[in-house]
C-alpha cells in the first residue's frame, strides 16, 4: 500500500462498516478502491445525505 492524500472537498463512498483487523475501511474515491483509516474518517470525515430510488 502507499500513502495518498485526500483533497479536503473530495467525496468518499465507504463501502462496508466492517473494519478488518487494522482498522480500515474499503472505500470508493472517484472510482478508485481505497483503503483508510476509520479513525481518520470519524475525525476528518462529513456525513453527506444522497438519495436513491430505494431510500426516497
Amino acid at each position: 500500500m502507499r500513502p495518498i492524500l485526500v483533497p479536503r472537498d473530495s467525496v468518499i463512498e465507504v463501502l462496508d462498516l466492517q473494519q478488518n483487523a487494522q482498522r480500515m475501511l474499503n472505500a470508493d474515491w472517484d472510482g478508485v478502491l481505497v483503503k483508510l483509516f476509520a479513525q481518520d474518517i470519524q475525525e476528518r470525515g462529513e456525513l453527506l445525505q444522497y438519495f436513491t430510488a430505494a431510500n426516497g
